[in-house]
């Protein structure tokens, strides 16, 4: 595959990642999109000046250090400031180490890992909001979509690197419309999402006295 049109798609996703965060300012994972949009300019200003190549380094640290930080972010306001600090200081830390002691592909499968546990927060909030308003929200279901296909981009490249070339073309292709997505809708607003009210196992719960379902705008 070509170097070039590959580098097309590759800023031309960039860009449109720089979009969501504006949608998401003020919600619960405005962080998030905001490390998901710094990390693409900034791999290739890196890229662009060479800053990779003075420092004997390559784009794999970014790649590294912004994964840790979608961790960050969404343990950000779980924990208090104190511990804020602390996370973020081990988190870089850490992926000063993992990027001295790991190379391709055992780096590779590394990203794999910390995306997994990207997946499981963003599975156990998804899993908690349902609980609390009992209905299944579409923002949940194409953000956890959009961490598989990241996913599947680092087994594409650790299986076969040749046509983990093109399957990192066309998820980047998808990925633009994850982000346009994105720049429209946010997790609170507006409410694309399932009811689960009408499911059997529910309307048997509601005809205990004690059972409350808890007012669906609650904040989490």
């Amino acid at each position: 595959m070509s170097d070039l049109p590959y580098i097309y798609i590759v800023f031309l996703m960039s860009f449109f990642f720089i979009l969501p965060p504006f949608r998401q300012y003020g919600g619960k994972f405005f962080l998030y999109f905001l490390f998901l949009a710094l990390s693409g300019p900034i791999a290739l200003l890196f890229i662009e000046f060479k800053i990779y190549t003075q420092f004997g380094i390559n784009q794999n640290i970014t790649i590294l250090l912004f994964s840790h930080l979608l961790i960050y972010a969404l343990l950000y306001k779980k924990i208090n400031k104190k511990n804020r600090v602390l996370l973020l200081l081990f988190l870089v830390c850490l992926s000063v180490v993992i990027y001295s002691l790991l190379s391709y592909p055992i780096l590779f499968i590394y990203f794999i890992v910390v995306h997994f546990c990207v997946i499981a927060l963003i599975l156990k909030m998804a899993i908690k909001h349902s609980m609390d308003t009992l209905e299944v929200k579409l923002f949940y279901a194409v953000l956890l979509l959009y961490e598989m296909m990241g996913i599947g981009k680092y087994l594409s490249l650790i299986l076969d690197l040749d046509s983990g070339l093109y399957y990192l073309a066309i998820s980047n292709i998808f990925q633009i419309l994850f982000a346009i997505f994105f720049t429209f809708v946010r997790e609170d607003k507006p409410r694309l999402a399932l009811m689960l009210t009408n499911h059997p196992a529910i309307l048997r719960n509601r005809e205990d006295p004690d059972y409350l379902i808890h007012d669906r705008f609650k904040e989490e």
